[in-house]
């Protein structure tokens, strides 16, 4: 039995089981699956138990991250500020490192010669901004609106370093080519490969540049009395995302209050906004209602493999992370007041289309590893082939085989993100509200809000499967006395 056909008769055998090891052999969404299935079926999640080794290891600030905002969805608020903690650090001693370390030296070289899951896992664009983002809200939960203050504009200025990081993973890839000799025909024939990600792709500008995060932050800052700074982020905001009512609302409302007649006019005429349109009743005994609902969760990474001859002989293996699901628009949740009105979220940001964005943004730089990987990997195939006959067919078959077993798509990915952010805004009369939360044909869930005078109220809402995990925070205002408000039926 000759090399060729024992490499070809095993090859799927070892596609089959090339995910089935430990580490970088293991795909990430398989650890992460059970715990977002239990949350969707609204059965509890011990994450003080949860991922305690894997917190320690390699992947840590990822795994942090996923146990973060699993306690967030349950209203763990303080295990969730303390792991977003730690994968906030862990990212800023990442980032502060003036050289490479002997261990992220060593997963660099790792990646060259294994695959990608070897490397150091360095979090996206959107996830950065997403993590600062998250952490806010638990500052708001948990009172404290000038920590909240903190985070949004760490979220603001993650945005803007994600535009120089993505350029400078660009300039990286572009240098490993010329170094190693990559043609661009390579490059490009391989990542016409990807094609079939580009309509959720389009849904978004890019992946760093997020309304949910600018909007939220334009809240925190009227809570705390900025209105100015509130503008700014509103307008960034509806430039990313300007089908958004509530956020073409809360700008001209702005701008109007801070006397800025021709931003005034501009989005009037640009969104055909007739004179008098407000969410608001002009009641100063009433306050704001700022309801945020997160559906679902981003879809994970799959892998696409097949065996493929290495140049000069020998066998190896082609594997790369895909999105593979059908874009859809969001349902948006039902906001009712029981025999008066029912209100309707409206989206303001596609997370899951920012999650295959920044994957496309990543294609030439695991295409270019990929195809200097097996380079080396042929370069050690033809080696194997230089000692004796006998010696030769078993090295050679060796190296086959490691060659297709070591080859494995890096799945990493936040996978507890939601799927999509959407918001409204209502204004209701000052005191105590029970509410009705329904998406679609589900039922109709209850839930109390208070409302101050002249204050805001967050409602989150964090849909996953039927289930509707529902937090509150009241950012300042007046407290009056309940007002009578007919109860849901």
């Amino acid at each position: 039995m000759n090399r060729a056909f024992l490499s070809w008769v095993l090859a799927p055998l070892l596609l089959l089981s090339g995910c089935a090891g430990s580490t970088m052999f293991t795909a990430y969404p398989r650890r992460i699956a059970p715990y977002l299935a239990a949350v969707s079926a609204g059965n509890p999640v011990d994450t003080g138990k949860a991922l305690r080794s894997e917190v320690k290891g390699g992947n840590g600030t990822l795994y942090r991250m996923e146990r973060g905002r699993l306690s967030m969805i349950q209203g763990d608020i303080a295990a969730s500020r303390s792991d977003f903690e730690k994968a906030i650090d862990s990212i800023r001693a990442g980032d502060d490192r003036a050289v490479l370390s002997a261990g992220t030296a060593g997963s660099e070289v790792a990646s060259w010669l294994l695959n990608d899951n070897a490397r150091r896992y360095e979090p996206d664009g959107y996830e950065r901004v997403l993590l600062h983002h998250f952490q806010a809200l638990d500052y708001l939960f948990a009172g404290d609106l000038e920590g909240a203050g903190v985070e949004v504009r760490l979220a603001n200025a993650e945005q803007e370093e994600a535009a120089r990081r993505h350029a400078a993973d660009i300039d990286t890839a572009e240098r490993a080519a010329n170094e190693n000799r990559v043609g661009t025909g390579r490059i490009r024939g391989l990542e016409s490969g990807f094609s079939g990600m580009d309509d959720a792709a389009a849904r978004v500008r890019n992946s760093f540049q997020n309304a949910y995060t600018f909007y939220l932050s334009g809240v925190v800052y009227e809570a705390m009395g900025q209105p100015n700074d509130a503008y700014i982020d509103y307008r960034k905001a509806l430039e990313i995302f300007p089908t958004n009512r509530t956020l073409q609302l809360d700008a001209l409302r702005l701008a109007e209050s801070l006397g800025m007649q021709d931003d005034s006019d501009e989005m009037r005429f640009r969104f055909r906004i007739p004179e008098g349109a407000t969410f608001r009743s002009g009641d100063p005994d009433s306050g704001d209602l700022v309801v945020f609902y997160e559906d679902g969760f981003v879809p994970p990474k799959e892998e696409v493999k097949f065996p493929v001859p290495l140049p000069g002989g020998g066998i190896g293996a082609i594997a790369f992370p895909i999105y593979r699901y059908d874009w859809a628009p969001p349902a948006p949740l039902f906001v009712a007041r029981p025999n008066v009105v029912t209100w309707s979220t409206e989206p303001i940001a596609y997370i899951d289309a920012m999650a295959v964005s920044a994957l496309k943004e990543k294609i030439p730089g695991i295409v270019i590893r990929h195809l200097i990987r097996t380079g080396g990997k042929a370069l050690a195939a033809k080696a194997a082939g230089r000692s004796g006959r006998d010696a030769a067919a078993v090295a050679e078959l060796a190296v086959d085989l490691w060659n297709i077993l070591s080859e494995n798509a890096d799945l990493r990915s936040w996978v507890s993100l939601p799927r999509d952010a959407q918001v409204l805004r209502i204004q209701l009369p000052a005191g105590r509200h029970v509410l009705a939360l329904r998406r679609g044909d589900e039922a109709s869930e209850k839930v109390e809000v208070e409302i101050r005078r002249g204050g805001i109220t967050l409602l989150h809402v964090a849909g996953t499967g039927s289930v509707k995990h529902v937090k509150t925070a009241v950012l300042g205002g007046n407290a009056s006395a309940p007002v009578a408000v007919e109860p849901v039926r």
